[in-house]
């Protein structure tokens, strides 16, 4: 019996295990579990993470979920830290029944069991929507075997959630049992790796459908990674059909056609854009009497922005009605940008409402017209044949350019009979920076200088809400020092700062001490721009690399060193490309005898924000090379 087989019978075991076991007991193959077989990076394990979905007779949606998992390094101990997420607004949602416990070894090897202790259990407020459920578990160590389990209590059907098998460590079985409730008609998607399987039981009869997945690895964050979302597997629902009280039957959204209508027809998204909000025709009159729709769609843009605060909570629709959220001055995001909608088309602008997914929320599917797939609702607005994508809960973004966590998604434009998934891209705008260094060296080898730094388009966007937060010296840390240096700064400028047309200035001056070697001295032309390590570390990598958007960054340094020395060892000016030129990075070195002084140019450019699992390989050899390069030290020697 080969290895694989032997792994193979032994997960199968495990599996029938669980499945025949009832809550609150522990089996030795549970205790004798030491790692994943198919993931062995693994901190922790879920053994089992099942739930069934049932109604009443008030039709409201019963589900009792058990979960049980398994320490297995230090770093997972955290996992014994239970959150459970529920909404509380309207009494929609209660979370009943909560039971935990924790096994344990004791230092003889003898089991025993702690029982949670309902005391400890605490609920925070998240916003006005969620509440969080936080539950400490005693005791919990490598080693630790905790199971746990609960009912949740919603109004209606409208509280179905997707059921995910995968999570940020490895899970052995997963199990949704759904009942459908009567009249009620649910479309679903299997979201999947075509390399796991999943067994789909439907029991038409009992309208009744179980999803299964077994031995799934976990999902851990990466570098330049899209939504996590979009890699786990998963099952999508969204209510298709319902009966109303009458017996008859109304459908929902089987096509995007179908979703546009439905959402211009709800009181809380179409209807609302069309109202007249009372108390705002002081401010359009002056709008109106603007001279171009430029400057109509800026000066709404603009007095939305400054008078209207997002609570942090996303949402499509207005819930509370615009003429509130006109005078609370703040909303959530779907309320602050029908807002928008409204505005601009009371000053009659071509502006229609732009279902979007921002890039960690998740992709788009075209396929499937799910609303879920969305987490927020924007203004498209064309003006002379130009198109705008503004999003006035963004406090920072100028209007002509597209938000920075929508580039490279698929938006829905919400018109008449609209069949239209739209891609948002810019490839006019970039990650753009332009830093200049001018520095005297002496010989003694302390290094003094200046740096000017210039930051554009989404270089600039990035970096404004941080230097709006921090003090000048807490931003320059953050963008240009590595994480040990030994550099001081000092007399700092920031310029531009609220001129969207302008480029970020950043100026401050620098010292620091090279070291030295006999009658050599080591000097480090990578302090302040370039990446000193790469991101890229792994392996192995599971998901996209996505850059958002191209990358343009050029350094230029001037160096003065003492007319004691001069350079015993150059870098060596190169050029290092991607096979298919979408990755570029170039070194040219210089030294001019005549004043001592030496000059080097780099730069880097990325020209395809997005590549696959398959080319991370190259990536990572691209990158691995461009910082071994860029820590080389130039080496200097007494004349």
């Amino acid at each position: 019996m080969n290895m694989k087989t032997s792994i193979l019978i032994f997960l199968c075991l495990i599996t029938t295990r669980l499945l025949s076991q009832d809550y609150g007991s522990v089996t030795q193959v549970e205790i004798d579990y030491k790692n994943c077989a198919f993931d062995k990076d693994a901190s922790a394990v879920i053994f089992l993470d099942k739930a069934s979905s049932t109604h009443t007779e008030e039709q409201q949606l019963i589900t009792n979920r058990r979960i049980k998992f398994k320490i297995l390094k230090e770093s997972g101990i955290d996992k014994g830290n239970l959150r459970i997420v529920y909404r509380h607004r309207d009494d929609f949602e209660v979370i009943a029944e909560l039971e935990a416990y924790v096994y344990n070894k004791d230092e003889n090897g003898v089991g025993y069991t702690k029982v949670l202790d309902k005391k400890s259990i605490f609920r925070e407020k998240i916003n006005e929507y969620f509440t969080v459920i936080k539950i400490p578990l005693p005791e919990i160590k490598v080693g630790s075997i905790v199971e746990y389990q609960y009912k949740s209590i919603m109004k209606n059907y409208g509280g179905l959630r997707d059921w995910y098998f995968q999570e940020d460590i490895p899970t052995l079985f997963s199990q949704y049992d759904l009942t459908i409730l009567p009249g009620a008609a649910f479309a679903f998607n299997v979201v999947k790796s075509s390399a796991l399987n999943i067994d789909v039981k439907r029991f038409q009869e009992q309208g009744r459908i179980i999803f299964e997945m077994r031995n799934i690895a976990g999902l851990r964050d990466e570098p330049y990674m899209d939504a996590p979302r979009d890699y786990r597997q998963r099952v999508v629902f969204q209510l298709s059909e319902y009966q109303t009280y009458y017996g008859t039957k109304k459908k929902f959204a089987n096509t995007w056609p179908d979703l546009a209508r439905d959402l211009l027809q709800d009181e809380d998204f179409g209807r609302a854009i069309e109202k007249n909000i009372k108390g705002s025709d002081e401010v359009l009159t002056a709008i109106k009497a603007k001279s171009s729709d430029l400057e109509k769609m800026t000066s709404v843009y603009s007095y939305v922005q400054k008078n209207f605060s997002w609570n942090g909570i996303y949402s499509l629709y207005a819930t509370e009605g615009l003429k509130k959220i006109w005078d609370k001055r703040s909303g959530n995001s779907g309320e602050i940008n029908l807002l928008l909608l409204n505005l601009l088309k009371e000053v009659k602008l071509d502006a229609q409402p732009l279902l979007v997914s921002e890039r960690d929320h998740g992709k788009v599917d075209a396929s499937y017209p799910f609303v879920d797939q969305f987490n927020k609702v924007v203004a498209l607005v064309i003006v002379n044949g130009k198109r705008y994508i503004i999003d006035a809960t963004d406090p920072t973004t100028p209007v002509d350019m597209i938000p920075f966590d929508l580039l490279n998604t698929n938006a829905f434009l919400v018109a008449k009979k609209s069949n239209e998934v739209i891609p948002l891209s810019d490839n006019t705008r970039m990650l753009k920076n332009y830093t200049g260094m001018m520095s005297f060296i002496d010989e003694q080898g302390k290094v003094t200088g200046e740096v000017n730094s210039f930051s554009y388009d989404y270089s600039r966007l990035k970096r404004i809400p941080e230097l709006r937060k921090k003090s000048a010296k807490d931003f320059i840390s953050r963008y240009f020092l590595k994480e040990v240096t030994n550099v001081e700064i000092d007399s700092i400028t920031i310029n531009n700062r609220d001129i969207d047309s302008l480029p970020l200035e950043q100026k401050f001056h620098y010292s620091t001490l090279m070291p030295s070697s006999g009658e050599y001295r080591m000097v480090t032309l990578n302090l302040f721009w370039c990446p000193d390590k790469s991101p890229f570390i792994s392996d192995n990598r599971f998901t996209n690399i996505n850059f958002g958007c191209q990358v343009n960054n050029t350094l230029t340094q001037i160096l003065k060193i003492p007319p004691t020395m001069k350079p015993e060892a150059l870098p060596k000016s190169i050029n290092l490309l991607m096979p298919d030129n979408s990755i570029s990075f170039s070194r040219v070195m210089q030294y001019d005898a005549a004043t001592n002084t030496i000059t080097s140019q780099v730069k880097f450019q990325v020209i395809r924000t997005l590549f696959i699992p398959a080319e991370y390989p190259s990536v990572k050899d691209f990158y691995k090379k461009m910082v071994d390069l860029l820590n080389e030290p130039l080496v200097l020697k007494n004349k």
